[in-house]
Parts: structure tokens; C-alpha cells; sequence
């Protein structure tokens, strides 16, 4: 199954192009006309990033907060393509905790290469996920290839990093003499 991206835009041109980009580099697309779309899609849908086309007529980075606000959509990359004219949005964007923006025009590599590594896909999995498999423990299900919570008692969850805390070298564990 391709990886979801949810392009937000009201550019008909913009997100066919779009589209069409992210669909040879292997993505799958779907368009939101708006945040509230994307906000109402992503409970529906295993979106895996949203792209946010914010032009200088539009509010889009005025109500990208409630993006990163969500429970579900705020783990997820969202990427801001911040058209010409519209670079007084960059504070409004920096604010609201988005993760990259692109400045228009931008080479699509720049963007396909920010997704692929942010959502590690092409990346060879080690052995406990090999062939993409997820590890299923109980309730919990995990795609530990991108760090992410996919199930937990059959509902969808995310985590946005998973650490595993370790003793450090030359630290006593609890329960044992230095």
C-alpha cells in the first residue's frame, strides 16, 4: 500500500500536478480542500503527511496550529509549500510547530527526499520487520520502521519517537553493587 499524503490546497492545477509528482515517486494523494478536511480525513484514512499549499490569498498558515494540535495529525510530517508573495507567512508557520517549508519555486526531489527519509520509506528494515511486517504483541501492534503506534486495542494511536531508555556505560543497573 502506497503512503497517503493529504495535500491541502484549492488549486485544482497545483494539487493535479502535485499529485502526479508524488504518484511516479510512489504516493498516493488525496486533496483537502481545506484544514478542516484534512482534520476530518485523517480519522478516516492512514494518512502518513500533509502538505500545505500556502499562498498569499489563502489562510492555510494562519490555521495550520490546529494542525499540529490534534491528537492524530500532530505526530504526522506536515510540510508547508509557501508560494511567492506569501513569505510574510513564515512566522505564523514557525509558530505553529509545522516541520518544513519549501519556498516556491523548489526542485520536487528536495520534497520527495524530505518525505521518503522522514517516513522512512526505501530504507532497508532490520530483521525484526523484514518485509515490512509489523511486530504484533497483544493489543499493540508496531511499525517500528517509522516509529510509529499503529494499532492499540484495535484503535489506530501514534507515538512520534520511541526511545528505549539504556544504562549507560559505567552506571550500576538497580539491583546490582557498583
Amino acid at each position: 500500500m502506497k503512503p497517503l499524503i493529504a495535500v491541502c490546497s484549492q488549486d485544482a492545477d497545483f494539487y493535479l500536478l502535485l499529485g502526479h509528482i508524488l504518484e511516479v515517486d510512489g504516493f498516493a494523494s488525496m486533496l483537502a480542500p481545506c484544514v478542516d478536511d484534512v482534520l476530518a480525513v485523517v480519522s478516516d484514512r492512514p494518512v502518513e503527511a500533509v502538505l500545505l499549499d500556502c499562498r498569499p490569498d489563502n489562510k492555510v498558515a494562519a490555521q495550520s496550529a490546529r494542525l499540529k494540535q490534534d491528537a492524530l495529525l500532530g505526530a504526522l510530517p506536515c510540510v508547508a509549500l509557501v508560494h511567492p508573495g506569501a513569505e510574510a507567512q513564515h512566522i505564523q508557520l514557525l509558530q505553529s510547530g509545522i516541520d518544513e517549508c519549501f519556498v516556491r519555486p523548489f526542485a520536487p526531489a528536495k520534497l520527495l527526499h524530505y518525505l521518503r527519509s522522514r517516513l522512512a520509506i526505501g530504507q532497508a528494515p532490520g530483521p525484526a520487520t523484514r518485509g515490512g511486517r509489523p511486530l504484533v504483541y497483544a493489543d499493540v501492534e508496531m511499525r517500528v520502521d517509522s516509529s510509529r503506534l499503529v494499532r492499540w486495542q484495535g484503535d489506530r494511536a501514534w507515538a512520534d519517537r520511541i526511545q528505549v531508555a539504556a544504562p549507560h556505560a559505567g552506571e550500576p543497573r538497580e539491583g546490582t553493587q557498583p
